[in-house]
């Protein structure tokens, strides 16, 4: 390797030395906002659909069959436009909410780069200079170190998320269709008859 381009990395690796462990640790605090947006945002929308879910005033009288797989049933108000309207809005606003969880998704990736890069800068500055090879493996470890704690802390956190609301969410607007769906074949029983 000529001067020039060994000065150079040498250069981009001791910048890295001094700035990269604030760095990720500013990453990280990027990580928990976006973590805690998106939560509040996937939370709130839960609440919501567990309201639209509840409920409704609908009877259904099974027993009373006028023809073979009929079945007859009253529905008192016409409820369903309501929560129609609400569910659409309630799904417009999970887009939004998963923009916000992507970016926190996504961003959880960067973190092992950022240690892997941390121990190549550590270690090639170290045998570059010539120094006591203690210096670029502390800083190696201690990149790589945050690197995988970020990354280890907010995975579990991106798969409670997945499993805890976004699963619970998506269940929420399957019920509400399915219990659509059975109004809307009750209410043409209904008028059947």
């Amino acid at each position: 390797m000529n001067a020039t381009g060994n000065s150079s990395t040498l250069y981009i690796s001791g910048f890295l030395a001094d700035h990269l462990v604030v760095f990720i640790l500013m990453l990280g605090l990027v990580e928990l906002a976006l973590a805690i947006i998106a939560g509040c945002k996937l939370y709130s929308l839960l609440r919501r659909i567990i309201a639209v879910n509840r409920p409704r005033n609908i009877r259904h009288s099974f027993p009373e069959k006028t023809g073979v797989g009929q079945i007859r049933a009253t529905i008192q108000g016409d409820v369903s436009k309501d929560y129609h309207k609400d569910i659409d809005e309630l799904r417009d606003r999970f887009e939004n909410a998963q923009k916000w969880y992507t970016a926190f998704s996504m961003l959880i990736q960067i973190f092992p780069l950022m240690g892997i890069l941390g121990t190549v800068a550590g270690l090639f500055r170290s045998i570059a200079l010539e120094q006591e090879i203690y210096v670029g493996v502390q800083f190696a470890l201690a990149t790589t170190i945050y690197g995988l704690i970020f990354a280890i802390v907010f995975k579990i956190v991106d798969t409670l998320y997945v499993a805890l609301l976004i699963n619970q969410i998506e269940e929420g607007f399957d019920r509400y269709e399915k219990d659509y769906r059975i109004e809307n074949e009750a209410s043409t029983y209904a008028e059947q008859e």
